[in-house]
């Protein structure tokens, strides 16, 4: 029914309508709760609309490579990545800031505030679900080429493979080449660009009679974790917030001699990929984990022993041991801590991505942090009743309800712009994304300044 009146309205005239209010506009709900909305909206006509409750349908983002790119694996697991450390909507929200009408926003997001409505009971119809189809794929995949034929023609079919572009895409091709009573074990360079990645490189040799190799090397080397500056290309198109091409001096994305970076959701995907994967500096592992913790002896601080409280009992030999660099310093103290930056500080994730902090913690100190990627523990929020209070079945019921209908997260974010540091709760929330937050390519003073605190921070222990 409805797709027999949808329609597809040129530019100007998506412009008219929206002035003029008589008909719906279509918009995409983004994952973290901002909106892909065109340029006709405005802070002025936004204000005829309404967004409906349902959605008229859900889907996922989709990227496509070739079948044959070996690479894929390697995306995945930074999209998922990138995903589990929330790094998406970090991303969302400075796009949207950057390239969408903030007021238009908040307009979408509020526009139905302004209907007079009643609260009502949550009920599981309310919601449906959204189904994916998975498709699997095997990325372990090795292509071996024996080659038994000498001389001439065996030089005439090693060029035939090398200059043959379907090599791009292979990155585990071994050659078994007959060379007298041996046999060469040959592979590709494939890392970097033309003509370096099309270069043969000797493995080892085999000698069947007496079953051994020269040197024992691995047949299949790693080539995905440092690609040497290889070449990608990628097909996209401006579209706010998912992908904007930016011209810049040191771009890592190349287009009719002109350098460009590509902000947006799918744009900053790219951009960590190719940063990640050509990163060839080694760098001492940071305090992400209770073993990290517990390794490095850092003493962490906390204004109350009740920080500890959760952990008493365990069985993890690593927790334990941290438990004995727990310390519970007064207020002032900790004041004098957080400047310094030299111990670890307690605090506690809320459940929509803001920080219960301490106010010790301020715009210019925090800097001298960063969160660990692993919890050191998870509780619930717990409040108390008499047993005998007759309201507390009412009071359980409210908080669920409340729950299912997400209005925690609205309160969250009100109570800490209302009364926490905005300033600081951002820092915290994008701390392991500095100094600063910008990508920019590794060089080797960050090393050593890397090296120097952990010195540092060694002495003083």
């Amino acid at each position: 029914m409805i797709l027999s009146a949808f329609h597809v309205a040129p530019i100007p005239a998506l412009k008219t309508l929206a002035d003029e209010g008589n008909e719906p506009l279509c918009m995409a709900a983004l994952h973290n709760g901002n909106f892909m909305v065109g340029s006709w909206f405005t802070a002025e006509n936004i204000e005829n609309y309404r967004m409906m409750s349902e959605y008229l349908y859900f889907e996922y983002d989709t990227a496509y490579a070739t079948k044959t790119w070996p690479l894929l694996p390697n995306f995945d697991d930074l999209t998922g990545w990138m995903r589990d450390v929330c790094l998406f909507q970090y991303v969302e929200l400075v796009d949207v800031f950057r390239y969408m009408d903030y007021r238009v926003q908040i307009s979408i997001k509020h526009s139905r505030d302004r209907q007079k409505s009643e609260l009502k009971p949550f009920k599981v119809g309310d919601i449906e679900s959204a189904h994916d189809e998975c498709l699997f794929r095997n990325p372990v995949k090795y292509l071996i080429v024996s080659v038994g034929c000498t001389g001439s023609d065996q030089k005439q079919l090693l060029d035939d493979i090398q200059n043959h572009p379907a090599i791009l895409e292979i990155a585990n091709l071994l050659l078994v080449v007959t060379v007298d009573n041996s046999f060469d074990l040959i592979t590709h360079r494939w890392v970097g660009n033309p003509p370096e990645c099309f270069e043969f490189l000797l493995l080892d040799k085999y000698f069947p009679k007496n079953d051994t190799f020269l040197n024992g090397a691995h047949l299949f080397p790693n080539k995905f974790d440092d690609l040497k500056g290889k070449t990608m290309k990628v097909a996209t198109f401006y579209l706010a917030p998912w992908a904007m091409m930016r011209k810049t001096d040191d771009g890592i994305v190349q287009n009719l001699n002109q350098t460009y970076t590509i902000d947006g959701l799918d744009g900053h995907i790219l951009v960590q990929f190719c940063q990640w994967y050509n990163c060839t500096w080694d760098l001492s592992p940071p305090i992400d984990t209770i073993y990290d913790l517990a390794v490095s002896e850092i003493p962490w601080n906390a204004p109350h022993e009740a920080w500890m409280y959760a952990l008493v009992g365990t069985e993890n030999p690593y927790v334990k041991k941290i438990l004995t660099t727990f310390r519970v310093a007064p207020i002032p103290d900790l004041h004098t801590k957080a400047n310094e930056g030299s111990e670890a500080l307690v605090m506690a994730e809320l459940n929509y991505g803001h920080y219960m902090v301490g106010n010790w913690v301020t715009a210019q100190n925090v800097e001298n942090y960063r969160l660990m990627t692993e919890f050191i523990y998870f509780e619930y929020d717990t409040g108390y009743a008499t047993k005998t209070w007759p309201m507390l079945d009412r009071f359980d019921y409210l908080t669920m309800w409340i729950r299912d209908a997400c209005l925690y997260q609205y309160v969250e974010l009100n109570e800490v712009y209302n009364y926490m540091d905005y300033w600081v709760e951002t820092s915290i929330a994008h701390s392991r994304d500095h100094p600063p937050n910008e990508l920019k390519p590794f060089v080797s003073k960050m090393l050593s300044t890397a090296l120097t605190i952990l010195d540092t921070c060694n002495t003083d222990l």
